[in-house]
């Protein structure tokens, strides 16, 4: 079993929600890292991401301007 595998088994066993962009998906898709414009799932693979800007403005995952100028309002 794969840990996609494996957190969609516990996922599904332990907890639910009534949004997410994947909804229709047979299974979800688990995001453990994410960088610039590609996002990382628990096995390593890379995505494109497409759907950023349904949630947040499209600036790219860790962008270091941002998070220097909120480190520095910090």
């Amino acid at each position: 079993m794969t840990k996609t595998e494996e957190r969609l088994k516990f996922l599904t066993e332990h907890s639910y929600g009534t949004w997410r962009a994947q909804k229709g998906w047979k299974k979800p898709l688990f995001i453990k890292d994410a960088e610039g414009v590609y996002m990382y799932d628990d096995d390593n693979k890379r995505y494109l991401d497409f759907s950023s800007q349904l949630m947040c403005s499209n600036l790219g995952h860790k962008n270091k301007v941002v998070i220097e100028a909120i480190v520095k309002q910090l």
